[in-house]
C-alpha cells in the first residue's frame, strides 16, 4: 500500500482524498437520516393512544333514529335510550346534578363515557356525544310534559282527553312528575289510560296484560290492587326494575320521617331543594367523581411516566451512537491528514555510480 501511495502523483492523491472524504460525508448524512427516522418511529409509537383500536367505534351508517333504538341485549333496558335513562336517573348522577359546583356539562360527559364503557357510544368525541345525550333527555322532557299538559287540559283543550302516553314515560315518570313546574294528577292520568284501547309499543305501558304485550317490570299497573306501579300515590312507590348494575332510587325527601309524604306535584319533591345553601366545602359530595378523576389521574400519569423513561432511554442510546461516529469520524480524518502529510523518500545512488561519473 506504501509502495502504490509513493508512486500516485499529486492529483491522483488529491482525487482519492475527495472521493474518501465525501463517501464518508455521505455515510454520516444517512446515519443522521437513519436515527432521525427512527425517532419519528418512536414518537408515533409511544404517543398514540394504545387503546384507540380496543373502544367501541360508532356505526357511521346508522341514523340517529336508529342509533337510539339499537339494542342492548339487556332484559330491563332493551335499547339505547333505556340504558341512558337507567345511567342518568341513578342517584350518583341526581346528585352530581344537584350540586352547584359541578357544571351539568361534566356531568353529560360522565354519562357519555359511561354510555361508551358499556359499549355504546353516542359519537365520535365525548363532547359531542354529551351534547347528544343532554339533547336527547330534552327531547324526551318535552313530550312527557307535552303529555301531561294534554291530559289536565293545559295545552288548549277544552276539556280533558285520553291520549296516549310517549314512550318511555313509565321510566320518565318517577323523576319528572315531582318537579315544581309539572302538576301531576293521578286521577285524570289513570282515566286517560282507561280510555286507550290502541296496542302500546313495549316501550310504553300497556293498561293490562295482553298476549301481544306481556306485562313486564317497566310497564305500570292502573289497578290499585294489583302489581305496584309508577302510577301508585306516593307513599307506596314503586320501581321499574331490581337490577343491581342500574337501579332506580328516588330522590329522598327531607321531610320523609317527620312528615306525611307530599303530593306528587308538589315543590318539595324538586330537585333545587337539595342545592347546597352553603360555602362550605363538603367531602361527602362529588366522591364519585372524584374518585374517577382521581383513578384517571393516576392512569395517565403512568402512561406519560413510561413514555419518558422510555423516550430518555432511546435519547441515551441514540448519543452514545453519534458520539461512537464521531470518534469514527476524527479517526478517520486524522489518518487522512496522516496520509495527505506523509512525504516520500529520496532514492540513494551508489558510490560507484559517483565514481565513474
Amino acid at each position: 500500500m506504501d509502495a502504490i501511495w509513493h508512486y500516485m502523483d499529486v492529483f491522483t492523491k488529491f482525487l482519492l482524498c475527495t472521493e474518501i472524504h465525501l463517501s464518508l460525508t455521505a455515510l454520516i448524512k444517512n446515519h443522521f437520516k437513519l436515527i432521525a427516522s427512527l425517532i419519528l418511529i418512536y414518537v408515533i409509537f409511544y404517543f398514540s393512544d394504545p387503546d384507540d383500536d380496543l373502544a367501541p367505534q360508532v356505526d357511521p351508517n346508522l341514523t340517529p333514529v336508529e342509533m337510539w333504538r339499537q339494542r342492548t341485549g339487556i332484559e330491563d333496558f332493551p335499547d339505547v335510550t333505556s340504558l341512558l335513562l337507567s345511567i342518568i336517573h341513578t342517584e350518583s348522577m341526581n346528585k352530581l346534578f344537584c350540586d352547584k359546583k359541578t357544571p351539568n356539562k361534566k356531568v353529560w360527559e360522565l354519562i357519555a363515557r359511561t354510555m361508551e364503557e358499556k359499549g355504546f357510544p353516542l359519537a365520535e368525541t365525548t363532547k359531542v356525544a354529551a351534547e347528544k345525550a343532554d339533547q336527547k333527555y330534552r327531547n324526551l322532557k318535552r313530550r312527557y310534559k307535552i303529555y301531561i299538559d294534554k291530559v289536565e287540559g293545559r295545552a288548549g283543550n277544552t276539556g280533558t282527553c285520553p291520549a296516549d302516553p310517549p314512550p318511555y314515560f313509565d321510566m320518565l315518570h318517577p323523576y319528572l312528575s315531582g318537579r315544581a313546574d309539572i302538576h301531576v294528577n293521578q286521577s285524570l292520568l289513570r282515566s286517560s289510560l282507561s280510555y286507550s284501547n290502541t296496542p302500546l309499543s313495549p316501550f310504553r305501558p300497556s293498561p293490562s296484560p295482553t298476549p301481544n304485550t306481556p306485562l313486564s317490570s317497566h310497564s305500570p299497573s292502573p289497578s290499585p290492587t294489583g302489581n305496584r306501579s309508577f302510577f301508585s300515590p306516593p307513599s307506596t312507590p314503586a320501581g321499574p326494575s331490581t337490577d343491581p348494575q342500574f337501579t332506580y332510587h328516588r330522590p329522598p325527601t327531607p321531610s320523609s320521617t317527620s312528615s306525611p309524604s307530599p303530593t306528587p306535584g308538589s315543590s318539595s319533591q324538586s330537585r333545587f331543594n337539595y342545592v347546597k345553601k352553603t360555602i362550605r366545602p363538603q367531602t361527602s359530595k362529588n366522591a364519585e367523581l372524584l374518585a374517577y378523576l382521581k383513578e384517571s389521574d393516576e392512569k395517565e400519569r403512568e402512561i406519560r411516566e413510561k413514555e419518558v423513561s422510555g423516550l430518555t432511554a432511546f435519547m441515551t442510546e441514540m448519543l452514545k451512537g453519534m458520539k461512537s461516529l464521531e470518534q469514527q469520524r476524527s479517526e478517520t480524518l486524522t489518518t487522512l491528514k496522516k496520509i495527505l502529510n506523509k512525504k516520500g523518500r529520496k532514492r540513494k545512488q551508489s558510490s560507484s555510480d559517483d565514481e565513474d561519473d
